[in-house]
């Protein structure tokens, strides 16, 4: 109400839900989703990259089938990690084994549930295997260990958004690390901007992702 402008995280929205925002009379910066059916600001991570480079670091390592752990909601981030996933594998020649993606809640409790359903009815198990976000890659290793499967020894894992989950796991998780404080200045920055030109121009910015080597990924003899 009565604001110049509105910075909004919008990691978990759809399309309807920005449609609501849009018709404030507000300038207005989206952090953390994209939707190119919407004239807006963006901000966002490259998932689809940060993908490939998990996916390719397993590669690297020796791995020549690569599973999934794939959220079961889809949300824009997830759905470009997915396609990321998809392109590393084509691109190193790896077959696609839809009996390797598994679908899992998208937090930790969640996904170790689904993750030990899965393993009771005997799903086929990758020796490595990426994940769409670090809580989902925890939930699926506690399960995997009370099936007696070791990380890294039988079961290389790579998560996603370097959460400080990933230090307190055992081993520690490898994963795709998401620039967050960059999120909050770089928006803050386009906002402001934005509302002193009073421009109508559009603009994606995207942040580039790193790779955080732990140790819950082996190299295959």
């Amino acid at each position: 109400s009565n604001c110049d402008g509105i910075l909004l995280l919008g990691t978990e929205m759809q399309l309807e839900n920005l449609e609501h925002f849009v018709s404030l009379n507000s300038q207005l910066v989206v952090l953390d989703t994209y939707f190119d059916e919407l004239d807006l600001d963006f901000v966002t991570i490259n998932n689809f990259r940060g993908m490939v480079m998990a996916a390719d670091y397993l590669f690297s390592k020796g791995f020549s089938e690569i599973g999934y752990l794939r959220s079961s909601y889809d949300i824009v981030n997830f759905c470009e990690r997915a396609e990321g996933y998809c392109k590393s594998l084509k691109k190193h020649g790896a077959e696609y084994k839809t009996e390797l993606i598994h679908r899992l809640t998208p937090s930790a409790e969640g996904a170790y549930k689904d993750m030990k359903k899965l393993l009771e009815t005997g799903c086929p198990v990758a020796s490595a295997y990426v994940a769409d976000n670090d809580l989902i890659a925890a939930g699926a290793i506690k399960a995997f260990k009370e099936h007696g499967l070791n990380i890294p020894e039988d079961v290389s894992v790579i998560g996603f958004d370097n959460m400080p989950v990933c230090d307190l796991l055992e081993p520690p998780l490898t994963t795709v690390d998401v620039p967050k404080k960059a999120f909050g200045s770089l928006g803050f920055k386009q906002l402001t901007n934005k509302i002193q030109r009073n421009s109508n121009g559009y603009l994606r910015t995207m942040l580039s992702p790193a790779m955080r080597i732990r140790k819950s990924v082996i190299k295959k003899p």
